[in-house]
């Protein structure tokens, strides 16, 4: 009888143990999408930067192209 309280006593805790390990999972889930979402805005802003600075580079290049008179060095 003692030994059946005893492995109710176990499995309870187990449970217990668990239903830790099973919220550590999933706030672990979280902050990895997160971090996904981050990167990917990230990702987003360096495109965007860079389409900027190759757009101006461009504008630059025609602008000194018309500039003096369509001769290109």
């Amino acid at each position: 009888q003692q030994d059946i309280y005893r492995i109710k006593g176990l499995i309870a805790h187990k449970r217990e143990e668990i239903e830790t390990q099973l919220q550590k999972v999933i706030d672990a889930t979280k902050e990895v999408s997160k971090l996904e979402k981050l990167e990917e805005k990230q990702l987003e802003e360096y495109r965007y930067a860079s389409q900027k600075e190759q757009e101006q580079i461009i504008e630059e290049f025609v602008t000194n192209g018309s500039s003096n008179g369509g001769n290109t060095p």
